[in-house]
C-alpha cells in the first residue's frame, strides 16, 4: 500500500479516475459557503487530513492554486513529496495573461517534487520554468452505460461545455442554427446567465441542460450519437474526449496539434468557427458507423500506452503498484 493521498477542492472526474488508477486514497473537499469563509474552512480541513494521515506523498490538484500552494509549503516544512496535478489553468492561470499569477505558478513548479501534466508541450513549459514535469493524461473513466435515454433528434450531438472563456460555445450554437432541425444539440453546464447574453436567439434544435448530476450526464453521454468538445487553448487535452472514448462514442474536437497528436484518428477535427463546425457535423453524420469503429480501436491500443506512462510516474515517485 502506498503512503500517499490525493486532495482536491472540486468534483472533477480526473481526480477520481486517476487516484483510483494509482491506488491513492482520494479526499474531495468542498464547503458551499461564502468565499471569504470557504478558504479558511477548506485549509483547516486539509491540514487536519495531512496531520492525521501523515502521508509520505501528497497529490494536490491545481486549480486550486491556493490548495497547491498550501500543499507545497506543507511539504517543504514537513519534508514530504508533493505532486501537483496541474490542469491547463494551473499551468497558465488566467490564460497566462496575468504576470503575478504566472510568477506564482512558476513558484509552484520549482517547489513541487513533481508536476503532472497531460502532454509534452506542457511538460516542456513546466521544465523551462525550473520545474520537473511528468506526463499522464486522463485515464479512460469507468462509465456504466445504464439505460439509454430517448433524445429528441434523429441525430443527437452533445456539447460538453462549462461555458468557460476558452470554449467556442457561441460558434457551436450558431452552427446548429444552420443545420436541419432533426439534428439536435444538447449543451451541458450552468451557463451563469451567459446564454441570455448571446447576440442571437437559441435555435429550437439546441437544448441547454443546465447543471445536471454526474448520473444524468453519463446517461446523456451514452445516449448521444456524437460528442463535441472544443477549446481555444492550443495545449489542452479536453476531458470530454476521454469520456467519449470510454463509452465508444464518435467525437469532434478542435483542430490543434496537441489534440491531433494524442487522439489520432479517434476524432474528427474542426476549426472553431461556425462554418467549419457545420461542415464537421455534416461530415460526422454520414460517417458515424466507421467513426465508432475507429474510437473503439483507438481505445484498445491507447490503453497500453497509458499504462506505460502510469508506471513511469510511479517509478519516479518510488511507488509500488
Amino acid at each position: 500500500m502506498n503512503n500517499a493521498l490525493w486532495i482536491t477542492w472540486e468534483d472533477q472526474r480526473r481526480n477520481k479516475s486517476l487516484s483510483k488508477a494509482l491506488g491513492v486514497e482520494l479526499f474531495q473537499l468542498d464547503a458551499k459557503i461564502h468565499r471569504l469563509l470557504r478558504y479558511p474552512v477548506l485549509l483547516s480541513r486539509t491540514l487536519w487530513i495531512f496531520l492525521s494521515k501523515r502521508p509520505g506523498i501528497i497529490f494536490a490538484q491545481n486549480p486550486s492554486i491556493i490548495l497547491a500552494t498550501f500543499a507545497v509549503l506543507y511539504g517543504k516544512i514537513m519534508h514530504k513529496k508533493v505532486v501537483i496535478d496541474a490542469h491547463n489553468a494551473g499551468v497558465y492561470p488566467f490564460e497566462g495573461r496575468v504576470a503575478w499569477a504566472n510568477r506564482w505558478a512558476g513558484f509552484l513548479f520549482r517547489n513541487a517534487f513533481l508536476t503532472i501534466v497531460t502532454n509534452d508541450s506542457l511538460k516542456q513549459y513546466v521544465n523551462s520554468r525550473g520545474g520537473c514535469a511528468s506526463i499522464l493524461p486522463d485515464p479512460f473513466p469507468e462509465i456504466e452505460v445504464g439505460e439509454i435515454a430517448k433524445l429528441k433528434g434523429r441525430l443527437n450531438f452533445l456539447l460538453i461545455c462549462t461555458w468557460a472563456e476558452d470554449e467556442p460555445y457561441e460558434e457551436v450554437i450558431q452552427a446548429f442554427s444552420k443545420l436541419p432541425d432533426d439534428m439536435v444539440l444538447y449543451v451541458t453546464g450552468n451557463d451563469k446567465g451567459k446564454a441570455a447574453g448571446l447576440p442571437f436567439e437559441i435555435p429550437p434544435n439546441v437544448i441547454l441542460t443546465g447543471f445536471i448530476s454526474n448520473q444524468e450526464f453519463d446517461q446523456l453521454l451514452v445516449s448521444s450519437d456524437c460528442i463535441i468538445d472544443l477549446t481555444k487553448r492550443e495545449d489542452c487535452l479536453v476531458c470530454g474526449a476521454y469520456e467519449s472514448i470510454s463509452v465508444g462514442k464518435p467525437l469532434i474536437l478542435s483542430d490543434t496539434k496537441v489534440l491531433r497528436a494524442y487522439f489520432e484518428d479517434a476524432a474528427q477535427y474542426t476549426e472553431n468557427d461556425t462554418d467549419s463546425i457545420v461542415q464537421s457535423v455534416l461530415g460526422m453524420s454520414s460517417d458515424l458507423p466507421d467513426a465508432n469503429d475507429r474510437v473503439i480501436a483507438y481505445r484498445d491500443r491507447q490503453q497500453d500506452n497509458w499504462d506505460s506512462l502510469k508506471q513511469n510516474l510511479m517509478n519516479e515517485l518510488g511507488m509500488t503498484g
